[in-house]
């Protein structure tokens, strides 16, 4: 701290105005507001969240005692790939269950 104050000097009036000539020198930055539009995946993706935090809710015992150790989320997102793309050419039996 004792080198950064050995370093600087007083804030002065003059030397505010030193520094409003090379701020007033830039041109000032325009700044678009950019809002992507709404699409149905959104509401896709929320649909898709509420669905896994149902899952979450409902299974919460089974994760904490079998898989503590590891994310909710990751679980659940590696059970719904084995179902999904392991065994996609058994989902009618997987259904019955």
């Amino acid at each position: 701290m004792d080198r950064i104050i050995d370093k600087s000097y007083p804030l002065t009036a003059q030397v505010l105005d030193e520094y409003k000539v090379v701020y007033d020198s830039f041109k000032s930055p325009v700044f678009k507001v950019i809002k992507p539009p709404q699409t149905s995946t959104d509401n896709d993706y929320n649909k898709l969240w509420l669905a896994v935090d149902m899952i979450s809710g409902l299974v919460s015992k089974e994760l904490a005692s079998n898989f503590s150790d590891i994310p909710k989320y990751l679980v659940i997102d590696h059970f719904w790939h084995f179902i999904v793309k392991v065994n996609e050419n058994y989902h009618d039996e997987i259904s019955g269950i």
